[in-house]
């Protein structure tokens, strides 16, 4: 073996990982100058615009009841303002979607999913443009696996920047 080959080949990695490390300090550095160049986001809230009490009164037995898999164990129980009107939303440890239960008169209601989902878009895109155009079960080149969350609507605004 060449005795110059050896010290050559050790400059050549020890330069690729300088370089690695250089890049990955100065994405560091320029994080660190975005905040102050940048404003920051705002402060999260409570979602919703409040409830008064007299607007639901199912208890966790009644919601249970209302659940089309009787001997599922409740995991989570939400209460969100759908429309105007309040729903109790059940997650159960034998179903991967939630279930919609309506907080006055306990029916089970599991189309109200498309209604909250239209709700969010609505909300967030502040704006009533938005038209639902996908319900993705898998995952596919646009909505990759890094993100993690299926079922998922998708939603267009039609504002003109294909949003």
């Amino acid at each position: 073996m060449n005795q110059n080959k050896l010290p050559n080949t050790y400059r050549w990695l020890a330069l690729v990982c300088s370089v690695t490390l250089i890049l990955s300090a100065g994405s560091g550095v320029l994080h660190i100058l975005m905040t102050f160049s940048q404003k920051a986001p705002p402060p999260p809230g409570p979602s919703g615009r409040g409830l008064s009490p007299g607007q639901f009164a199912l208890t966790p037995a009644q919601i249970a009841s209302a659940l089309p898999e009787k001997a599922a164990k409740i995991s989570e129980i939400n209460l969100r303002l759908i429309a105007g009107q309040p729903w109790y939303i059940a997650y159960t440890s034998d179903s991967k979607i939630p279930h919609y239960i309506d907080g006055q008169s306990g029916v089970l209601d599991d189309s109200m999913d498309g209604v909250f989902a239209a709700q969010i878009a609505r909300e967030f895109l502040q704006s009533d443009k938005e038209v639902k155009t996908d319900y993705l079960t898998s995952f596919s080149g646009e909505y990759i696996n890094i993100f993690r969350i299926l079922p998922l609507y998708r939603f267009d605004h039609h504002d003109g920047s294909e949003t």
